[in-house]
């Protein structure tokens, strides 16, 4: 029985340390990409990364090392501060955006992702989304809680 015991709480204590470093890792990948200050053999690594999550940061503009990652499909900023979108344009693979919760008034520079399948842009401070007619592969859009008066450019 205590040989049991033990194998389960090395099995616990295991979990826990590949979480803790799933969590540091996220958190080592963010920084670099903020600060741009990757060594060469990981910013190879960055460049390759399809997915990635920077919500709930409180980020008023978009981090610089982003533009790093032309692989990317998936991006989620949702729950920031957000109120320019300039440098997402450069990510022409974007398949799924996530940008609710956000301070938005302006989404022109979105109109160049035109891989986008899904975009979430709900609970901002948008007036106008006639820039989004050119996302043709655009499957699922969401615009509740805006300023919107007119979508039918849509």
């Amino acid at each position: 029985d205590e040989s049991v015991l033990s194998s389960s709480d090395e099995e616990e204590e295991e979990e826990e340390e590949e979480q803790e470093q799933e969590a540091r890792s996220e958190e080592d990948l963010l920084r670099e990409v903020a600060s741009l200050s990757s060594p060469p053999c990981r910013v190879a690594e960055l460049q390759g990364k399809k997915y990635l999550k920077i919500s709930s940061r409180e980020l008023k503009r978009l981090p610089a090392g982003v533009l790093l990652l032309p692989s990317l499909q998936e991006l989620h900023l949702g729950s920031n501060r957000l109120k320019s979108l300039a440098a997402l344009s450069a990510l022409t693979s974007l398949r799924h955006l996530d940008l609710d919760n956000n301070k938005l008034k302006d989404v022109s520079a979105l109109s160049t992702l035109t891989s986008l399948e899904k975009l979430w842009l709900d609970n901002n401070r948008l007036k106008d989304v006639s820039a989004l007619s050119t996302l043709t592969s655009l499957e699922k859009l969401w615009l509740d809680n805006n300023r919107l008066k007119d979508v039918s450019a849509l």
